[in-house]
């Protein structure tokens, strides 16, 4: 069976199915995991192949703050895909990251079929917060 991974981000986002062997999971810039940041910035993937005890790689999707609510999920190719909010009351931006484990491994977009920062939507209307 499948192991179960997670998109993390400062709070827990629902989990997806990845390959077999590998977990991968979306979090913090390159820290120790336990530490918490005073805002959401840097969301960047890492791998597991011990249900999360450790991590390894760490491929910064994106670096800006303000960056929330990553979710994702992994192809029968290989392929990654998080989707993920860019300041929803300026930007009001959703993109998508797409990438390999090897991307991960590598701390860099390598693979030709990765790419970061692709524009999904982009609202046009007033943007003020509830």
């Amino acid at each position: 069976m499948e192991p179960t991974a997670e998109a993390l981000s400062a709070r827990q986002c629902p989990p997806f199915r990845a390959a077999p062997g590998l977990r991968p999971a979306a979090d913090g810039p390159p820290r120790p995991i336990d530490k918490v940041l005073p805002r959401r910035s840097h969301l960047t993937a890492f791998l597991s192949d011990d249900d999360g005890q450790t991590w390894t790689g760490g491929l910064v999707l994106d670096e800006r703050s303000m960056i929330s609510y990553p979710d994702g999920f992994q192809d029968p190719d290989g392929v990654i895909t998080i989707v993920y909010d860019n300041n929803r009351y300026g930007q009001a931006e959703i993109l998508m990251a797409r990438f390999r484990e090897e991307d991960v491994l590598a701390g860099k977009f390598q693979s030709a079929d990765a790419k970061q920062r692709m524009l999904i939507s982009k609202a046009t209307g007033p943007k003020s917060k509830p």
